[in-house]
């Protein structure tokens, strides 16, 4: 099992990661209370111990834009919380970022074949 909290916005929020040492944490880029702007969730990478990966967590961002966050180190992975298909998913590969897919219970999700992870979530995430 790997342990995942996502959802920080602060410094101090990055202190308490540093403290629990989770495998990975979450910036979340989709419209949210807890959205941060990619330049924040620079600032708090540097600010969290690299051994714990960070997740930037989409709903409709393009595979261009997310794979800037990765190419900067910002993001070690993408968590897909959206409509994203197929060629959508394979095209996010094809920059080389590993990619979570969100699935809804009792949404009718379909898990896809190009996903590294699968994430099971209610309805209505967050």
């Amino acid at each position: 099992m790997k342990i995942k909290i996502c959802g920080i916005r602060t410094l101090s929020d990055a202190n308490v990661i540093n403290a629990y040492a989770p495998d990975y944490t979450g910036f979340v880029f989709a419209p949210s209370k807890r959205q941060v702007t990619a330049f924040e969730a620079m600032k708090l990478r540097k600010a969290i111990n690299a051994k714990t990966e960070c997740v930037g967590v989409f709903t409709d961002t393009s595979p261009e834009d997310i794979a800037i966050l990765f190419d900067y180190g910002v993001i070690q992975a993408a968590q897909l919380h959206g409509s994203q298909n197929d060629d959508f998913l394979a095209k996010l590969k094809s920059f080389g970022v590993p990619i979570i897919q969100a699935i809804r219970f009792g949404k009718g999700d379909s898990p896809s074949e190009l996903a590294d992870y699968l994430l099971y979530d209610g309805a209505n995430p967050g």
